[in-house]
């Protein structure tokens, strides 16, 4: 079953709710003015999300870094570092600022191993 949930109007917390049946879900979401908004809480260099999992073997994962755009006006290599062989990250990546988001965002895909690894990733910008 798809459904789509549509804003009306932008609200800092709301949720949705979903019966099927007999099973109950809710789930919080916040509806946004601009893409901008998503990111107005970010005050240091740091990951998008405190954890990253996905199926093994079977997909990539986008994994993004972001700076706040004061502390990274220009473009800045940041240095990647795996603590697990099982998962190979690029070595650099590269912050670009997005003015019209008041962020700065660097991106890479890792492929997923076929087993199962749990690792630490390290991210430092080199500038």
């Amino acid at each position: 079953m798809r459904f789509k949930v549509t804003a009306r109007a932008e609200s800092l917390a709301t949720g949705v709710r979903v019966r099927l049946n007999g099973i109950l879900a809710d789930s919080p979401i916040e509806v946004l003015a601009t893409e901008a908004d998503k990111y107005r809480g970010v005050t240091s260099f740091t990951f998008e999300r405190r954890r990253y999992s996905g199926v093994c073997g079977t997909k990539r994962k986008r994994i993004r870094l972001l700076a706040p755009l004061s502390h990274y006006p220009q473009p800045t290599v940041v240095e990647l570092k795996s603590d697990s062989k099982g998962l190979t990250v690029p070595s650099t990546v590269t912050l670009i600022p997005q003015a019209d988001l008041g962020v700065a965002i660097a991106q890479f895909v890792v492929q997923l191993p076929d087993r199962p690894v749990a690792t630490t990733v390290h991210a430092t910008a080199l500038g």
